[in-house]
């Protein structure tokens, strides 16, 4: 009996190093021939759902690869080529969903197209890049309207939306474009600054669908401010120009920002123009219900083959209406509740910007920042003076709505849905400070609305 356990036992231990012997043999083909290259490339397609495509996969495999090509595609096909790869990384480090590469460089990547994108859930995926070089990077014009070439390098890292970081510079080969990002994300917190300068027309303005939109010289920067991020930017297009700054909190997801635009006559593509865009504004609350306050005004627009003489737009965004307790509320009315609802008393604090006042009589110079102008519009030639503008506007019926029109959005809004409160019979001012000058809102109103 002994003796046969003993044969059993060396057999299995022969069997056992035979298999061993075959998967380091094959692992060795695999490894070393270009059969085996060739079955590693196929494996990658197979295990990628035909994602990712290799072609003449060679190099010191595992750690140091050399590909004459890889094509990413989506359900439409093809839509990024990549040529003549070297990649340097640690491979064992996908075990641990990690890409973890000290060098990639590639001769020529092509944007053919912009990608399908497809929702298959989060990924806890992570990248480590230390040293990337492209030589050439294509962007046909199916992504950015007209061709670029670019060339590009700089370091990434990637863990999620919260840790992550990238020092990136970049510049047109054909053209003479400039792009640099450096910038990190640490537990939501972004420190950092991108800019971009096109002396003449760009990628940017071709990724933006406006290719004769002009020179653009942008400027962003973010820095911590308690646990939100400040955030602010100045940006020159053409003629145009805009600023914005506030705050964002990645975390909580809700914004603050203010920003403000003009522009003399321009042409950004050749179905677009306008004489003058004036544009001033604020976004505050959550990235989902934001609320807008906001102006827009542009004269002699013309898009789509449609003109429009002059557009005035007060832009409001109420984010209470999308909120739970808000629906709840309409709802209760609606259900009776309350019982037989016969009036309605509103009341708000507001004006808190000057209004009832007359048109002011200095005149102080123009701020270099302020284009006068462009922000008239088509409204009556005043000289410039800071009651107007950048946030005293909405007090001036060249401008603005009062008191009423700003808040009553917000404090009648809950009954105005509920009970479907739209088309007044009659609107009575009981009494009032009185209309400035025919200029200037009231101080303070009472005002009766009655519907049917």
């Amino acid at each position: 009996m002994r003796r046969t356990w003993k044969t059993l036992a060396l057999r299995a231990a022969a069997i056992g190093g035979g298999i061993l012997a075959a998967l380091a043999l094959t692992l060795l083909l695999i490894v070393e021939t270009s059969p085996g290259h060739a079955v590693a490339a196929w494996l990658v397609t197979s295990l990628t759902g035909g994602d990712v495509v290799l072609r003449d996969l060679g190099g010191d495999l595992p750690n140091h690869l050399r590909v004459g090509s890889i094509e990413l595609r989506d359900a439409k096909g093809a839509w990024l080529r990549i040529e003549n790869v070297r990649l340097d990384w640690r491979a064992m480090s996908l075990l641990d969903n990690h890409l973890d590469a000290s060098r990639v460089e590639a001769d020529r990547i092509t944007f053919l197209r912009r990608h399908e994108s497809q929702t298959k859930g989060s990924s806890d995926f992570r990248i480590d890049i230390a040293d990337f070089r492209f030589k050439r990077i294509d962007i046909l014009p199916a992504v950015a309207g007209e061709k670029a070439v670019l060339t590009a390098s700089g370091q990434v890292h990637y863990a999620s939306w919260r840790d992550m970081a990238a020092d990136i510079a970049a510049r047109q080969l054909d053209g003479d474009g400039v792009y640099r990002v450096n910038a990190a994300v640490r537990d939501g917190i972004v420190r950092g600054t991108a800019t971009i300068t096109e002396k003449g027309n760009g990628v940017a303005g071709g990724i933006l669908g406006l290719p004769t939109l002009g020179p653009v010289a942008l400027n962003a920067r973010a820095s911590a401010r308690g646990n939100a991020n400040a955030i602010a930017f100045d940006l020159q297009a053409g003629a145009l120009k805009a600023t914005a700054h506030g705050t964002i909190d990645l975390a909580v997801r809700t914004m603050d920002v203010a920003f403000s635009a003009t522009a003399p006559a321009m042409r950004p593509r050749p179905d677009v123009a306008w004489a003058a865009l004036a544009a001033d504004g604020r976004i505050i609350g959550s990235f989902d219900r934001p609320q807008i306050d906001a102006a827009l005004a542009l004269q002699d627009v013309r898009a789509a083959g449609v003109s429009v003489h002059r557009i005035d737009a007060k832009l409001q965004g109420n984010q209470g209406t999308a909120e739970n307790g808000f629906r709840s509320g309409v709802e209760l009315l609606r259900s009776g509740v309350i019982g037989p609802l016969k009036e309605i008393l509103v009341w708000t604090n507001r004006p808190i910007w000057p209004q009832g006042m007359h048109r002011p009589k200095d005149t102080p110079g123009i701020p270099n920042h302020v284009h006068w102008y462009e922000f008239l519009a088509a409204a009556h030639d005043r000289p410039y003076h800071p009651t107007y503008q950048p946030f005293n506007w909405r007090g001036w019926l060249d401008f603005g709505t009062g008191a009423l029109g700003d808040m009553a959005c917000h404090t009648i809004n809950i009954a105005c849905m509920a009970y479907e409160l739209f088309d007044p019979e009659s609107v009575e001012v009981v009494d009032t400070s009185g209309i400035v000058d025919e200029a200037s809102y009231p101080v303070w109103s009472i005002i009766r609305t009655k519907f049917g």
